[in-house]
């Protein structure tokens, strides 16, 4: 049911990134919860949603679904149908409506707010960490100085053919991290 549900969900999630993302969740540390950094309308959330839910641990993932600067009009990734009544970016009325239809409102629980900061203030332990979230150099850098090191199991950077995500794959390589094999764009670094 969950495939089907991300299969009809706006997002960038082909099926083999979508179903390896599922077993990264189902692999994650027993007893921790999940973290997903940028939901957008939730196609990946539902993915390791699905995970939390067989693992009986909770997925938050964060978001301030103001969109970012490739979802700007004009832009390749903008899509109007995501624009509240004022033209600005709203996607948690989606996230919420993704999350409802695959049956996982016990065990996604979404938090508003900017990736980074939010970690800034994290205070537990991770298992799996999904990084998606803003794709700019600062973003990532500043996502990974804020969470890599509540991370007991892996992490997951998305579109890491950009070349300074890539960087930061290296940089936790260098740290002592292991480079599992990659998947589509998809690249894993484990403890």
């Amino acid at each position: 049911m969950w495939r089907d549900v991300m299969r009809q969900t706006k997002g960038w999630l082909p099926d083999d990134e979508a179903d390896a993302l599922y077993e990264l969740g189902l692999a994650s540390p027993p007893g921790l919860p999940m973290v997903e950094l940028g939901s957008y309308c939730g196609k990946s959330t539902v993915c390791l949603g699905a995970a939390a839910r067989e693992l009986d641990v909770t997925l938050f993932t964060v978001d301030h679904h103001r969109g970012s600067p490739e979802m700007a009009p004009g832009q390749d990734c903008h899509d109007p149908e995501v624009l509240d009544a004022d033209g600005r970016h709203d996607t948690l009325p989606w996230l919420r409506a993704t999350i409802a239809a695959a049956d996982l409102e016990w065990w996604v629980v979404p938090v508003v707010g900017a990736s980074a900061r939010v970690g800034r203030l994290w205070g537990t332990k991770v298992g799996t960490l999904f990084i998606d979230a803003g794709h700019d150099a600062r973003s990532i850098r500043d996502d990974v100085s804020a969470w890599a090191e509540k991370v007991s199991g892996r992490i997951v950077f998305h579109d890491a053919t950009i070349p300074h995500i890539g960087d930061e794959v290296e940089f936790l390589v260098a740290d002592g991290w292991t480079e599992l094999p990659s998947v589509g764009c998809m690249r894993i670094v484990a403890r």
